[in-house]
């Protein structure tokens, strides 16, 4: 049993460390349906990202928003996690670029994570350190 435990764990740390990778430069993997599906790659078929602020979305729309939603945008991780089984796991990070009217924007958010056995991702929720009618206004106005 503990040898399946601790490659779960390498597989889910191995995931992780993929996602955050292509999040902090995407035009490194390739075009954006490149991009996509090496993020999809990476997560177990019927996967959802649920945002508290944008609501939920399947995995492969919701990359695809957060990277190529309009906005010249990229996502630096900070600290990342992993639980001692790699079931579960987070990261802290930043997404900052150009909002919408063109001024530079920077959001803080959270975001916690379950993994499967074969260490892909099944579920991801993203958290922000702000009330949503002030996420919706960075996103737009900057900030």
């Amino acid at each position: 049993m503990r040898g399946g435990r601790r490659r779960a764990t390498r597989q889910a740390d191995a995931t992780q460390a993929a996602i955050i990778s292509i999040l902090e430069d995407p035009n490194a993997y390739g075009t954006r349906e490149e991009v996509l599906d090496r993020l999809e790659d990476l997560a177990a078929p019927g996967t959802e990202m649920d945002d508290v602020v944008f609501g939920p979305a399947a995995w492969r729309a919701a990359w695809d928003n957060t990277l190529f939603g309009g906005l010249d945008a990229t996502i630096h991780t900070w600290k990342r996690w992993l639980s001692e089984d790699g079931s579960q796991g987070g990261s802290l990070w930043t997404w900052s670029g150009t909002a919408r009217n063109g001024e530079p924007f920077e959001l803080p958010g959270i975001s916690l994570e379950t993994y499967d056995r074969e260490g892909l991702e099944t579920s991801a929720i993203v958290y922000y350190p702000l009330e949503s009618a002030d996420v919706r206004r960075i996103f737009r106005e900057g900030g």
